[in-house]
C-alpha cells in the first residue's frame, strides 16, 4: 500500500538521519530530547492519547483513579519516547554500557535454568524498551536468539536486523519452528514476545478481557520441556533500566495438549498482569491487544425510566445479534446511574456545555459528580458498546465510550450541547424530526423486544396463570397520566362498553392491564367494571400485583389490541405484535404524540378511533379482513449497525 510504502521510507530516512546525530550526544542529554519528544506527542497526538487513555482504563480502571490513569498516559508517552532514543543507541551498546546503566535481577533463575539443560525460553511482552532487552540478553554470556514477525516495512526491517547482529543477536524470523526447536535441544535460549498473537493466537483472558496471544513458548516448553522465564523491564532514569528475571514458569502438563495450552498461557499472561499494574505506563498501550478476542461487552446505561430501559434493552439485543452474525460472543449489562444530588447532576451538565467530554480533560468529574456505588461500577467496565436513551445519560454515554474506546449509541436525540457527532449511530423516531445525518438511523416507533420469539415465550407463561375459553380475543392496554395529559375515567368508562359490545357481538374475552401510571379513579373503573365481568379473563392492575408476563402475554394471546394514546413506547409494542391495533383518542395529547400516532396511522400500522367508535372499527378490521403492516425499526437498525461494528 502506497501509505505503507510512505511511513516505511520515512521512518528508515528518520533512523538513519537522527541515528548518528543522536549517538553524539551525551546520553543523558539524548533521554531528555526523548522525553519532550513523547510529551510533544501527548499533547498533540490526540488519537492515540485516547486509545492510551482507554486501553489503560479497560486495564486498570479498578485498581486507579481516573486522575492517576490521567497520569500514567502521559508517562507512557514520555517513556516512549525514551524507548525509541533506545533504538537509535543499540551500535553503542557493549558489555560495559550494560554493566553501567542496566540492573538485572534474579540472574540466579538464568543460571539454574540452563543447568537444567533443555533450552531456556525468556519469554516478555511489549513493555519498556524491548528492542533494547534482545541487545542486553544477547551480551550476557550465553547463546541467545530472538525470534521475530516480519513487519509490513521493509526497509525498517532490514535495519533492525542490521542493528540487531551488530550486537550480537541471532534473528529467527517467524517460520523457523525448526530453528528454535534445535535451539531448545542444544541447551541455548531465545526470546519471545507472547502479547501478539493476531487472528491465529490463543483467545484467553487478559485484564479480563478476551485477547489473542502467542502460544509457541508454551507449545515448545510442553514438548521438549524448555524452560520460561517471564521478563519484565523498567525504565528508572534516563538510560538506566531494571530488568526483572521471574522464576520459571511451573507447567502443568496432563497430556492434554490444548487444554494444557490455553491453562499454561493463561497462568503467563496473570503474571504479566501483576507486573503491567506495577508499571503500566511501560506497556504498548497503542496495540489494541483486545482486537482478536471473541467476547464483546455492550452495557446499558439505565437512567431508571422502564421505558428508556426497555429501548435500551432492545438496542442491545438487535446489536447481540449483529455480534452473533459475525461470530462474537455477546453479553449484555446494565448499570443503574445515580448521581449524589440535583446539584452533581447539574454540574456535571454544565460540564458538558462547556465542551469536557472525556476524564482525560477532567479526571475528577465523574468520581464527584456520580454516587459511590455507580462510579464503582463504570470504573470496573470494559465496553465495546454503551447504550443509553434519554437526556440525562447521553452525556455520561460519550465520557464512558471515549473513556473507554467503545462504540457509542445514542436513543432519541442527545441534548444540544452534546450533538450527533459525539455517537457512532442515534436511533430517532420520526416524530421528533431527525436530521438528515448519516449519524442517525429514522426509525417509526420506539424500540421493544417484541418479536415472535418473546411473543411466544410470554403467552406460555401468561396461560399458566389464566384459562382462556374463546377464540376472539381482545387486549385492552391502559396506561395513565403523563406530563399534561390526564387519562379521563369517562373515556375508559366509553372504552369499556364499547368492549363489552363488540365482545357478546363476536363471543369473545378480554384481557386488561393497566400501568402503574394509571390513576386510583381509572383503576376504580376497571375493578368495577371488568373484575366481575364474566368475560373478562384477566385484570391487572400494576399498581396493586403486576403478573411479569401480562403485557407480553396478552400481546401474543389478543386478536386485537385497544391501546390508550399517551404512550409512545406501549403503542410500539402493540404494533409491533403484528397484531391490529386501535387506538383510542383522547384530548390533551400532546403535539409530538398525536405525530407519532398520524405517522403510523397513515403507514397502516395502526387504525385511530373515537371511544364510542370503537365497536364500528373492530367490525370493519373483521370484515375487511384487515392486515397491519410490520414495522421496519428493527431491521433499519440492524442493518446500520452491520456497517459500523
Amino acid at each position: 500500500m502506497k501509505k505503507d510504502y510512505i511511513v516505511d521510507y520515512a521512518g528508515y530516512t528518520l533512523i538513519k538521519i537522527f541515528g548518528p546525530v543522536m549517538r553524539l550526544m551525551p546520553r543523558e542529554c539524548a533521554y531528555w530530547v526523548g522525553r519532550m519528544v513523547g510529551g510533544f506527542f501527548y499533547f498533540f497526538d490526540g488519537r492515540h492519547r485516547a486509545r492510551v487513555f482507554a486501553h489503560l482504563t479497560i486495564a486498570v480502571g479498578n485498581t486507579y483513579s481516573p486522575s492517576e490513569i490521567k497520569c500514567f498516559t502521559k508517562k507512557f508517552f514520555r517513556a516512549y519516547g525514551q524507548n525509541a532514543v533506545d533504538l537509535f543507541l543499540i551500535p553503542r551498546i557493549t558489555p560495559e554500557y550494560i554493566k553501567r546503566f542496566v540492573t538485572i535481577e534474579g540472574m540466579e533463575y538464568i543460571h539454574q535454568a540452563f543447568k537444567k539443560g533443555t533450552g531456556v525460553i525468556f519469554a516478555g511482552v511489549h513493555e519498556g524498551s524491548w528492542e533494547l532487552s534482545n541487545i542486553i540478553s544477547a551480551n550476557l554470556g550465553f547463546p541467545y536468539c530472538i525470534f521475530v514477525r516480519e513487519q509490513r516495512y521493509p526497509k525498517l526491517n532490514s535495519l533492525l536486523a542490521e542493528y540487531r547482529s551488530q550486537r550480537g543477536c541471532v534473528v529467527i524470523k517467524r517460520g523457523g519452528a525448526r530453528e528454535l526447536v534445535q535451539i531448545i535441544k542444544t541447551n541455548r535460549s531465545f526470546g519471545i514476545s507472547i502479547d501478539q498473537g493476531g487472528a491465529s493466537g490463543i483467545r484467553i483472558k487478559f485484564f479480563g478481557k478476551e485477547a489473542s496471544l502467542s502460544s509457541g513458548a508454551v507449545k515448545i516448553a510442553l514438548k521438549y520441556g524448555a524452560v520460561i522465564l517471564p521478563v519484565f523491564c523498567m525504565r528508572t532514569h534516563g538510560p538506566r533500566i531494571t530488568y526483572f528475571i521471574n522464576p520459571p514458569l511451573e507447567i502443568k502438563n496432563t497430556g492434554a495438549d490444548d487444554a494444557d495450552v490455553v491453562r499454561n498461557l493463561q497462568k503467563l499472561a496473570f503474571l504479566f498482569e501483576r507486573c503491567i499494574v506495577k508499571y503500566p505506563h511501560e506497556y504498548l498501550w497503542t496495540y489494541k491487544v483486545w482486537k482478536y478476542g471473541t467476547e464483546r461487552e455492550i452495557v446499558i446505561l439505565n437512567d431508571g425510566k422502564t421505558g428508556h430501559l426497555r429501548q435500551s434493552q432492545s438496542f442491545a439485543a438487535i446489536a447481540s445479534e449483529v455480534f452473533a452474525s459475525k461470530g462474537f460472543k455477546p453479553r449484555i449489562m446494565s448499570v443503574p446511574v445515580s448521581w449524589k444530588s440535583p446539584r452533581h447532576k447539574k454540574v456535571f451538565m454544565i460540564s458538558l456545555v462547556l465542551g469536557i467530554r472525556s476524564s482525560l480533560r477532567a479526571a475528577w468529574l465523574l468520581e464527584y459528580c456520580l454516587d459511590k456505588e455507580t462510579f464503582s461500577r463504570l470504573r470496573g467496565l470494559q465496553p465495546d458498546c454503551v447504550v443509553s436513551c434519554g437526556s440525562s445519560v447521553a452525556g455520561l454515554n460519550v465520557f464512558l465510550s471515549r473513556d473507554t474506546g467503545a462504540k457509542s449509541f445514542a436513543i432519541m436525540r442527545p441534548p444540544w450541547y452534546i450533538g450527533l457527532k459525539n455517537f457512532n449511530l442515534v436511533v430517532m423516531p420520526r416524530h421528533d424530526n431527525p436530521p438528515r445525518s448519516g449519524r442517525v438511523v429514522t426509525v417509526e416507533g420506539a424500540l421493544n423486544l417484541v418479536d415472535e420469539k418473546y411473543l411466544r415465550e410470554q403467552s406460555i407463561l401468561l396461560r399458566r396463570d389464566i384459562r382462556l375459553t374463546k377464540n376472539f380475543i381482545i387486549g385492552l392496554l391502559i396506561g395513565g397520566d403523563a406530563g399534561q395529559f390526564v387519562l379521563d375515567k369517562e373515556i375508559v368508562c366509553v372504552v369499556i362498553e364499547e368492549i363489552k359490545k363488540i365482545l357478546e357481538r363476536y363471543d369473545g374475552e378480554v384481557l386488561v392491564t393497566t400501568s402503574r401510571r394509571t390513576s386510583a379513579e381509572v383503576e376504580q373503573v376497571i375493578k368495577k367494571e371488568l373484575h366481575a365481568y364474566s368475560r373478562c379473563s384477566l385484570s391487572v392492575i400494576a399498581n396493586e400485583y403486576n403478573n411479569s408476563a401480562a403485557m407480553g402475554g396478552i400481546l401474543g394471546l389478543s386478536s386485537i389490541l385497544i391501546v390508550s394514546p399517551e404512550s409512545i413506547s406501549m403503542v410500539s409494542e402493540a404494533v409491533s405484535s403484528g397484531k391490529p391495533v386501535i387506538v383510542f383518542n383522547a384530548p390533551a395529547v400532546r403535539a409530538r404524540h398525536k405525530r407519532f400516532l398520524e405517522n403510523l396511522a397513515e403507514k397502516n400500522y395502526l387504525c385511530l378511533a373515537d371511544a364510542e367508535k370503537l365497536e364500528d372499527t373492530v367490525r370493519s378490521i373483521i370484515d375487511r379482513r384487515y392486515s397491519p403492516g410490520v414495522l421496519p425499526d428493527r431491521a433499519r437498525v440492524h442493518e446500520e449497525l452491520k456497517k459500523i461494528m
